[in-house]
Formats: structure tokens, C-alpha cells, sequence
């Protein structure tokens, strides 16, 4: 048997100390529990549960176990439980293989089919208008007016400005100095020397 001691609480809370443990080959594994009034027992392998801290859980209380005792042999009382365990796996079924097919046949279909023509005739019009002018139906034609700007140049003669002239006679009077000459002609008479038969001058 196992010596190490191990904690065991019943199903009161009160705790227990298993100082020896059931050995696996043992044919009525029973574990000894030290109580801690000093009492030992002899409990049955079956009414213990190991706990994921290493505990152990008693499935009786130590007082009922106590009260059944006679000498030496703890009273036995056979417990079971039934644990229920779910899972799934995968279990493979029938198979089954889809094939298809696929038909092929010919039918006469009558489609009725609708088409159009459109006659365009370009009129030459050529005259002013004062503004566009819109699209506009003539039974089932349909008349597109087509404009262009076109530049217009007119001769004309324009008076850009008149020039006014007048003629003013004015007559002023001023005193000069003026220096006139005149001739004269002075005839004096020349003596004549009779005795040279010249004049002398």
C-alpha cells in the first residue's frame, strides 16, 4: 500500500488524512483514514474520488462510517453511480454518385423581327433668322435645323467730325520811321574862260 498521506473530505466537509493508499493489485483495495479525534477507518477504494488538486472526496460521511463500525472492520456500504460520457465520431454512410445528363433537342421558334430605315434628305435654306430655331415635327419627319454665325460687312459713310473756318480782317495803325529818296536834278550854269577855251569846275 501507498504511505503517502493524502487529504480526504466526506461529504459534510470534514477532513480526513489517508496515510495508506489501496495497492492496484489488492483484490478489496480499501485506504486507512486518520480522523482527526484520533479515530481510524478502513474505507472501501470505491467510495473515494480523486480531485484535480490531489484530494480525495468521500462519497459517505466519517460519522456514519463510525457509527456502522464493529471492532476493527469499518461498516461497508456499496455505492454505484452511473456516469454519463458524450461523444460523436464520424461514421461513414452510404455514398451515392450523381451523374448528369444533359438533353440535346431542335424546335421551331418564330421570332418576329422589327427594323428601321432612316431617309435623310438635306434642304439648303440660306436665310436670316432673328433666333435658334428649335427641332420640329412634321408628321413622321423629324426637321434638325442647322445654324451658323456668319459675318456681315456694310459700307457706309459716316460724318466723323466737321472743321469751321472764318476769316476776320483787322486793321491796326502804327507810326514808323521811314527814309524816302528822291532825286533832283540841279542845273547850274558853268563859266566858260574865254581865253583858255575851257570851262572850269
Amino acid at each position: 500500500m501507498n504511505t503517502s498521506p493524502v487529504v480526504v473530505i466526506d461529504q459534510t466537509g470534514q477532513r480526513g488524512l489517508i496515510t495508506a493508499l489501496p495497492g492496484q493489485n489488492e483484490a478489496e483495495p480499501q485506504a486507512l483514514v486518520q480522523l482527526d479525534q484520533g479515530a481510524q477507518l478502513l474505507i472501501p477504494a470505491e467510495f473515494l474520488t480523486e480531485q484535480a488538486d490531489g484530494t480525495y472526496r468521500l462519497s459517505l460521511s466519517f460519522d456514519e462510517l463510525l457509527a456502522g463500525a464493529s471492532g476493527d472492520a469499518a461498516l461497508r456500504i456499496p455505492v454505484t453511480e452511473e456516469q454519463l460520457h458524450v461523444g460523436k465520431r464520424l461514421v461513414q454512410g452510404e455514398r451515392v454518385r450523381i451523374n448528369k445528363i444533359v438533353h440535346e433537342s431542335q424546335e421551331q421558334v418564330d421570332v418576329s423581327l422589327l427594323s428601321e430605315e432612316v431617309e435623310i434628305r438635306r434642304v439648303p435654306v440660306n436665310r436670316t433668322v432673328e433666333a435658334p430655331v428649335e427641332v420640329r415635327y412634321e408628321g413622321d419627319t423629324m426637321v434638325i435645323p442647322l445654324l451658323e454665325e456668319v459675318v456681315t460687312v456694310q459700307k457706309q459713310l459716316l460724318l466723323r467730325e466737321e472743321i469751321y473756318i472764318t476769316k476776320k480782317r483787322t486793321e491796326t495803325h502804327q507810326t514808323e520811321a521811314v527814309t524816302l529818296r528822291r532825286e533832283e536834278v540841279v542845273v547850274e550854269p558853268v563859266p566858260v574862260d574865254l581865253a583858255n577855251g575851257a570851262s572850269t569846275g
